[in-house]
């Protein structure tokens, strides 16, 4: 056409580069969701994993979600730093492209990224640094918001408090500090241009290149303009990657303290009973690193004696009861805890369930057993006062129930 000859080898080019081009679409779509698995099994590993080890756990740590949510946030990190180095490689060809093209404006995007993540940190500690020294303690005083009262509104109305919280909320209302205009307007700032820094560099880049040369072409602008906005994405990234580092490693090390949790020592257990029922040898207990520990202890408790620990408000008796059953750990001393031990807390666990289930948790009903065990604990009398006697639902903590009676079925 126009005279000129078709070259076949470079339309050959053009539909070989087009074909791989449509090929590599369906290509990239099945790693992704090759990876998307592997990703959801790897969670699913460590969930599995994690539930394991607070089931065997026998030291107080964090919740079970806590942990879930933070192995999983180093799953999504490790991930994030895997794509940040593969995304380095690329980069640093793009970057190289562009230097190539329009020289020393390829700092450009580099410079506006850094600067608009410099000044924007600037702003966040000077704004954090003016709440901390403004920041308003209010004095003591009793809890009269209505969130407070719904939650205790039986613990109201059993006092007959009402009076007391329906005018007892203070007129006096102190408000929340606010930063100078200065800062607020920063921030807004830096907030709005957090959005188009890409644009604004891309611009500033484009527009310094282009006064230099007489034509340019529109497929060079659109090439450079997609390099630049993505060289400045990336030096963002990266520019950021302070912190997301701090917090992989936070969650790190919790999630190696709770997973080496089973590594301390705890006392003996012997299923085998003897004349003793517990053998204490100069043994040290403590709850952690740096933390509430039990003097050296030397006791010995036989079989059939009647114990009472006696002591002041935080002197350690709960400690020491949680110690015998195997849940302080023991950093010294030797010692060991003969037959079964039956414990009841003081604030005990009331399932869900009828009463029948919070006695057998689990075990087979046997009736001359179940009646013996409820005359034992006192509850033979409250079980008759029950609408269905022993079928009763119980709700959740023992909500319908008395303290008494929430300790004695504990008992049983």
């Amino acid at each position: 056409r126009g005279g000129q000859e078709l070259n076949m080898t470079e339309l050959g080019l053009l539909v070989t580069v087009w074909q791989l081009l449509v090929l590599m679409a369906p290509i990239r779509r099945y790693f992704s969701k090759v990876k998307e698995g592997f990703c959801k099994r790897r969670r699913a590993l460590i969930d599995s994993k994690l539930l394991v080890v607070y089931a065997l756990s026998r030291r107080k740590t964090d919740s079970l979600w806590q942990i879930q949510s933070k192995a999983r946030d180093l799953v999504g990190d490790a991930e994030s730093f895997m794509s940040i180095i593969s995304m380095t490689l690329a980069q640093t060809l793009n970057a190289w492209v562009t230097a190539s093209k329009i020289g020393w404006r390829a700092l450009v995007p580099i410079v506006v990224a850094l600067v608009h993540w410099l000044l924007s940190r600037l702003v966040t500690r000077k704004i954090e640094r003016l709440y901390e020294q403004n920041y308003f303690y209010p004095a003591p005083k009793f809890q009269d918001d209505f969130t407070s009262m719904l939650h205790n509104i039986r613990t109201v109305k059993f006092y007959a408090w009402e009076d007391v919280f329906s005018k007892g909320y203070s007129s006096t209302r102190f408000e929340d500090y606010e930063p100078p205009m200065v800062w607020r307007v920063l921030r807004f700032g830096l907030d709005l241009l957090s959005h188009a820094t890409a644009e604004v560099s891309a611009v500033l880049a484009l527009m310094s290149y282009i006064t230099t040369v007489d034509t340019i072409s529109y497929m060079d602008i659109t090439l450079l303009e997609s390099s630049i906005r993505s060289l400045t994405v990336f030096v963002g990234t990266i520019a950021g990657l302070n912190s997301k580092l701090m917090r992989f490693r936070a969650n790190k090390a919790d999630v190696q303290e709770f997973l080496d949790a089973d590594s301390a020592n705890y006392i003996e257990r012997s299923s085998v009973a003897g004349d003793l029922a517990v053998d204490l040898n100069g043994c040290v207990f403590s709850w952690g690193a740096n933390t509430y520990s039990l003097a050296p202890i030397t006791l010995q408790i036989k079989a059939g004696d009647f114990v009472t620990i006696v002591g002041r408000i935080g002197s350690g008796k709960s400690s020491f009861l949680s110690a015998i059953c195997g849940e302080m750990p023991l950093t010294s001393g030797q010692g060991c805890v003969y037959g079964r031990i039956g414990y009841v807390e003081q604030k005990p666990w009331i399932m869900n369930a009828t009463f029948r289930d919070n006695v057998l948790m689990g075990a087979d009903f046997d009736e001359a057993y179940f009646s013996q065990v409820i005359d034992a604990c006192a509850l033979a009398a409250d079980v008759e006062l029950f609408p269905k006697g022993d079928l009763t639902m119980i709700g959740t903590n023992g909500v319908n129930l008395s303290g008494g009676q929430k300790v004695r079925l504990a008992l049983a």
